[in-house]
């Protein structure tokens, strides 16, 4: 019920594959048709599939198509069809980010301070995506996201960020914004600062960009343990961020590997705090093929593999 079934395939080729079973399906969007009450087949019209992004755009036939008899979605409407629930209210989330200092002035292998806001000005419960980072040459390079995030009514959430700028970054005026809205593609509000990378350069500074600290509200929890996330996007070209969790403040690696098992970067080498942590690796002067990234973190090790594609 309330469920849709689109561009999936079971063995026979068809959305539903029954084996010696039956199957009660209503109020749902299955493509290629089931017979049911309340059922459609009709193109969802999802925002970024390809992406994993399954919130219905405006005019989605899923949209209010639910079981009338299902709890209203939080806007107050009818349920809609499937996971996300598009929100009829016009009232979208806002997001605000300052810097610590104005104006910010950083040279390569340095970092700056700013504090984020994110919060809900409508009457209702509201959930948004929220993502930040950098921009240079018309060229965002994100620095974290965070997925769902649940706000209530005039519910603002601040959050501190520390931003590491890699000694390799040419000097020059940069943008540093964040997003709210469906990550990545569908943009509700923004805010952005300048700041400048000075000639200056330390030469024993990070060599990779890299975000401490995060938004949200469950997102500020402490992890109970170690984790290491898939890498996103996967495959990528030629910028991807990798996530990971430390229950406690620990000495941290996080090493990139070709291949034939030889390392080719180092995102991170040094004591990180408790929390979840996000960094951005840009292979763009790495050939396409498959890599893999190893966190050690306290007495874990993990690996993952990831692609590149250009």
């Amino acid at each position: 019920m309330n469920t849709i079934l689109w561009a999936n395939f079971a063995p026979d080729g068809n959305e539903i594959y029954l084996d010696n079973s039956v199957i009660d399906a209503t109020y749902s969007d299955i493509q290629g048709g089931w017979s049911g009450e309340g059922n459609i087949d009709a193109d969802p019209l999802f925002v970024d599939p390809d992406n994993g992004d399954y919130h219905l755009q405006e005019g989605s036939p899923c949209i209010d198509a639910g079981d009338p008899n299902s709890p209203l979605d939080p806007d107050g409407t009818i349920a809609d069809i499937g996971a996300f629930y598009f929100d009829q209210t016009g009232c979208v989330a806002d997001v605000e980010i300052v810097p610590d200092d104005d104006p910010v002035e950083v040279p390569a292998g340095g970092s700056f301070g700013l504090t984020g806001t994110i919060g809900s000005p409508c009457d209702t419960t509201i959930t948004t995506d929220v993502w930040y980072g950098a921009e240079y040459n018309n060229h965002f390079y994100e620095q974290g996201h965070f997925n769902n995030i649940p706000l209530d009514p005039d519910e603002y959430v601040n959050a501190h960020l520390v931003q590491d700028v890699p000694v390799y970054v040419p000097a020059g005026t940069y943008q540093y914004c964040a997003y709210c809205g469906y990550h990545p593609n569908v943009i509700l509000d923004s805010s952005c600062f300048p700041f400048t990378v000075t000639t200056g350069r330390i030469d024993s500074g990070v060599n990779e960009w890299y975000c401490e600290g995060g938004f949200g509200t469950d997102n500020n929890e402490i992890p109970s343990e170690y984790t290491l996330t898939d890498s996103y996007p996967n495959p990528f070209n030629a910028q991807t961020s990798i996530s990971f969790d430390v229950p406690t403040a620990s000495k941290v690696s996080l090493e990139v590997y070709n291949i034939m098992g030889q390392k080719v970067a180092t995102l991170v080498n040094g004591n990180v705090e408790a929390g979840t942590h996000t960094v951005f690796w840009d292979a763009g002067d790495y050939s396409s093929g498959i890599y893999f990234y190893k966190l050690t973190a306290g007495d874990k090790v993990f690996t993952k593999r990831m692609t590149l594609l250009k």
